[in-house]
């Protein structure tokens, strides 16, 4: 049986962390052998309620995780920074209006053998009851474009501007220029479809999986231009949501399991 907790002390923290290790290093392959040692364990804010890791546990097995880290709304209504690790890759706007507390949604992922199950959707609905407790108003998240291809993340994001999802309210610019595109090892599209894309034929194209989850069925608005993540070795693009969208149909979705993101969705 799958259940969920709130990490409140160092065990679940190393929980959470062994997920995030199992899925981004050894499942999936984003990151480098020596990444090991390299994630903060930001005791410090987990006392201060500012970060909330949530795991999901079969038996005594984690097999799934994500992170919640509430923004400094204080700080941005005074015209400084919402205290976000987003931050260190885009500068933000727009969320300096009273009444906004945004918070960063990251490492959402469930480890191969439990996708497809109810880690994913018991996740979700634990992370919109602590938002809702911590009075979040907007979930902000980098999103996994899936590709390693900047031609790709380009004619993604071309889509999604064509398809008018991109927020009118928030931007992300991001703080440094992504460099040189790597040698594409995943791609989002054939050479069909990326040759079909430079005459200007987008209509039959689809947007990756995970962006066209995330807006269709969840609210999320795109608010800046994809950035290379070394890090994880893929595409971002960043997006907000805000929480007062989230009706009863999504709530619905979530408990039919209908709602299962890719799982490592979030950067």
């Amino acid at each position: 049986m799958l259940r969920l907790t709130v990490a409140r002390d160092s065990k679940a923290v190393a929980d959470a962390k062994q997920v995030r290790w199992q899925v981004y290093r050894e499942e999936e392959g984003m990151l480098p052998a020596d990444a090991a040692g390299g994630e903060l364990q930001v005791e410090a804010l987990h006392v201060a309620r500012r970060v909330t890791d949530l795991v999901v546990y079969s038996g005594a097995e984690p097999v799934g995780t994500l992170r919640l880290q509430v923004g400094l709304a204080a700080n941005a209504a005074a015209g400084g920074g919402l205290g976000l690790d987003l931050e260190s890759k885009f500068e933000l706007s727009g969320f300096d209006e009273p009444g906004t507390l945004p918070a960063e949604v990251t490492r959402f992922c469930v480890v191969r053998a439990f996708r497809g199950t109810r880690a994913a959707a018991l996740l979700f609905s634990g992370l919109r009851r602590e938002s809702e407790l911590l009075g979040v108003t907007h979930w902000l998240a980098a999103a996994n474009m899936e590709t390693d291809s900047r031609e790709d993340a380009d004619i993604a994001y071309r889509l999604i501007q064509e398809r008018q999802l991109v927020s009118r309210a928030f931007t992300a610019r991001a703080r440094v220029a992504s460099g040189p595109a790597p040698r594409a090892q995943r791609c989002a599209y054939t050479a069909a479809q990326r040759e079909a894309a430079r005459t200007g034929g987008l209509t039959d194209l689809k947007l990756p999986r995970t962006l066209a989850l995330f807006a269709g069925k969840m609210g999320a608005r795109y608010i800046g231009a994809p950035a290379y993540d070394s890090y994880f070795n893929v595409f971002a693009l960043p997006l907000a949501v805000r929480l007062a969208d989230l009706g009863q149909a999504t709530a619905r979705r979530v408990s039919a399991g209908e709602f299962s993101p890719a799982p490592e969705f979030f950067l």
